[in-house]
């Protein structure tokens, strides 16, 4: 009804339906203005998607009244209902009758957690820090165990997985990758005489993995020369060339994941020795026998 306000309004009850007659009564009502309750609606804090659900009766007043809007029931707000974005919650008060209503806007945010991928490490590598978890300050986890350091000779070979945790207050996120732990690899050598003369002839060997073969790389050392790499997965091993000596021949193979072992073989190049004038045997008693050997370091 216009204003303005306050009006008094007269109400009769007639005895005919077109107002004629004596008999009656009627009632004056006065209607005033009236703007309902004051009330209030605190702000909320923003709510991770995937966070536990928020009473909202506490950031209202005066209370009990009623709640509306997505994700609401009763005065609980679900943010995973509501999903992600700027939701309108309407509360009224009082529940029935002349109402004031308040609307407040709550921030529903997804939680998002990222972990860097992890380059594969050898069985022999040292240790480090495990990184690479965003937002910073998560927590690291291998194989569901909580580190901060990855050890490969620990942790062993095989593939890991490695987990990234993150709690922002309201939720918990993880993201995950994995880390694989390659295994070393085993070569070998074989088919070389432990001793060789000077001037015997070239002696081929074999040597595994054929470097040439599984795009890794291999390198004798501890030779000083005389070896010769045919890149097949055999070597010629040349006494005329290597110079006199013991020498540890080491085998050196890095496979195409950069994995690094080696394995050594124990030789040798001596000088053969001729003795002459000296008979196959002789008695206690024989007097002492001169005999000449060669070469002879003079």
């Amino acid at each position: 009804m216009p204003g303005p306000y306050p009006r008094v309004v007269n109400i009769r009850y007639c005895q005919n339906a077109d107002g004629s007659g004596t008999a009656y009564w009627q009632v004056n009502v006065t209607i005033d203005e009236y703007s309902g309750p004051a009330v209030t609606f605190d702000p909320v804090p923003d709510i991770c998607v995937l966070g536990a659900t928020v009473d909202l009766e506490p950031y209202v007043n005066p209370t009990p009244g009623t709640f509306s809007g997505i994700g609401m029931t009763g005065t609980v707000f679900d943010p995973a209902t509501a999903g992600v974005g700027t939701h309108a919650i309407t509360y009224s008060y009082p529940a029935a009758g002349c109402q004031s209503s308040i609307n407040r806007n709550i921030n529903v945010y997804n939680l998002v957690v990222t972990l860097s991928p992890f380059s594969d490490v050898c069985a022999d590598d040292a240790a480090f820090a495990l990184s690479g978890g965003s937002p910073a300050g998560g927590t690291y986890y291998i194989d569901g165990v909580a580190k901060a350091t990855f050890d490969p000779v620990v942790e062993g070979v095989g593939v890991h997985t490695i987990d990234y945790e993150y709690n922002d207050g309201s939720c918990t996120v993880t993201a995950s990758q994995n880390l694989t732990v390659n295994t070393l690899p085993s070569p070998t050598i074989s088919g070389l005489d432990a001793v060789h003369c000077q001037g015997d002839p070239d002696d081929s060997f074999n040597y595994s993995p054929d470097w040439t073969a599984t795009g890794g790389t291999g390198v004798f050392s501890g030779v000083p020369s005389g070896i010769t790499d045919n890149l097949d997965g055999t070597a010629i091993y040349s006494p005329t060339s290597t110079g006199l000596g013991s020498f540890i021949l080491e085998y050196t193979y890095t496979d195409p994941n950069g994995c690094t072992n080696s394995t050594t073989f124990n030789t040798k190049t001596g000088t053969e020795l001729f003795l002459v004038d000296l008979d196959a045997q002789y008695c206690d008693n024989d007097d002492e026998i001169q005999f000449q050997y060669t070469p002879w370091p003079g």
